[in-house]
């Protein structure tokens, strides 16, 4: 319940006060049924100021909340989400199948609080042992839908504020010694050996190298990178690649490669012809080299590695090919622009603690001014 305050006379009495004539009048002073919190909107007459009141203790869309499940309102989300690459819809869709939908895609909005969210995070953590990236990645799919629904009205607030998420926790990239890579290649399936060479030399994304065709690399060395492979179907005779545009805008780029790099590639294609227009990957069936198969031929080559982290994969040449620019004196923009960041602050979030600290900068300054002092004659001199 509210009420309703006279704005222009003195509690309690009749009295003007200072406000006496000036503004709207009638003050509606409520509790939002759906917040708890104190809710205030002046009016020029009082039965306006009364009408507000006789709708204000309702929840808003509280009606819809009852008959939508969170189902229906991921799926609306889903289809209003037309931001979404089709690579991101895919895995928005795969996560939700096995993370979300299953535990809470039939409950009704009205029946979702903040304990049973908070419950579902406690079973993604104890019961199915997610790290709390996943568990991040997973919860945006959550809170998404439920302010769509609050935008449309259907509930009044989203159940999901308060809860509390697991720490993510970011681990230093160690990036891919030489040797390490040089042992990968030489394990690697031969139809894959070039590949390996080319994302430690370009740091291109597996989908980027997976979906590169000979069209888009010219013989002065530039490697054009305008799409990835997204995934494959079933053609006339053979599954044919199904393109998408690179993960950012950023990632439309064009990289220089010296020629020993064009020299490996030249035998690739000598041992397996194609024409111009043909992936320079592929499975021995002239098919695409999907995610799934190239993941099984990377994990098949650091197998028994000494040292390779359980979740390797063909993303760490990227890693590896930041490292050697960053030991190349490279600036951080320079790296974002070849590694195709939209930001230089991603780059240096990841990065950072491979470039040359302060402290290290100093120690080469003051041994590349003083070095002709330090020596010879001066040293004697300064001995004394």
């Amino acid at each position: 319940m509210g009420y309703i305050r006279d704005r222009w006379t003195k509690p309690g009495s009749k009295a003007h006060n200072e406000r006496w004539g000036k503004g709207r009048r009638w003050q509606a002073v409520w509790t939002d049924p759906d917040t708890g919190n104190s809710r205030y909107r002046a009016f020029a007459t009082r039965d306006a100021a009364e009408e507000l009141l006789r709708n204000a203790d309702q929840p808003k869309g509280s009606a819809s909340g009852q008959t939508t499940t969170f189902r229906q309102a991921w799926e609306r989300w889903q289809s209003a989400s037309v931001h979404h690459k089709a690579s991101t819809r895919a895995s928005v869709q795969q996560t939700s199948d096995t993370m979300i939908l299953p535990h809470i895609g039939d409950l009704t909005l009205a029946q979702l609080d903040r304990a049973t969210l908070q419950g579902l995070v406690k079973t993604w953590i104890e019961d199915d042992g997610y790290a709390a990236s996943r568990i991040q990645v997973a919860w945006s799919y959550i809170t998404g839908p439920l302010k769509l629904a609050v935008l449309d009205g259907v509930i009044g607030k989203t159940p999901s504020m308060g809860v509390k998420l697991p720490k993510r926790t970011r681990t230093k990239v160690v990036p891919l010694t030489v040797e390490e890579v040089e042992t990968i290649t030489g394990r690697m399936t031969p139809r894959l050996k070039a590949m390996v060479v080319l994302g430690a030399a370009t740091g291109m994304r597996s989908g980027e190298l997976r979906g590169l065709t000979w069209d888009r690399i010219s013989v002065d060395g530039t490697i054009t990178v305008d799409r990835q492979l997204l995934d494959e179907r079933q053609g006339a005779q053979h599954l044919e690649p199904v393109f998408d545009t690179p993960k950012t805008p950023a990632s439309n780029r064009r990289l220089k490669v010296p020629a020993a790099i064009l020299q490996v590639l030249g035998a690739h294609r000598a041992s397996y012809p194609a024409n111009d227009t043909d992936l320079v990957f592929r499975s021995r069936y002239g098919t695409p080299v999907t995610r799934k198969t190239a993941g099984n031929a990377w994990r098949s080559a650091i197998t028994g590695m000494p040292g390779m982290r359980a979740r390797s994969g063909w993303h760490d040449l990227r890693h590896f090919h930041a490292s050697l620019l960053i030991a190349g004196g490279l600036s951080v923009r320079a790296v974002a622009d070849r590694l195709g960041h939209d930001d230089p602050t991603e780059t240096l979030r990841t990065y950072a603690h491979l470039w040359p600290t302060d402290e290290g900068r100093v120690l080469v300054a003051v041994d590349e001014a003083l070095s002709g002092m330090l020596t010879g004659k001066a040293l004697a001199q300064v001995s004394v």
